[in-house]
């Protein structure tokens, strides 16, 4: 089994930009052992973003 190139946890940060930041240089399946089951919905799409 392939191990984690380091011991890297994935942040807790509420800024979207940083946690793309982190996905864009971390593999997902290094951090399996850390990863939740999400069952409730997380996004409220009741609020709509218009272009200005």
């Amino acid at each position: 089994m392939k191990e984690p190139m380091n011991n890297t946890k994935i942040p807790q940060t509420e800024s979207i930009q940083e946690m793309a930041e982190f996905w864009d240089t971390h593999d997902l399946t290094d951090f399996e052992d850390e990863l939740d089951e999400v069952r409730e919905l997380v996004f409220d799409t009741l609020v709509s973003i218009r272009e200005v």
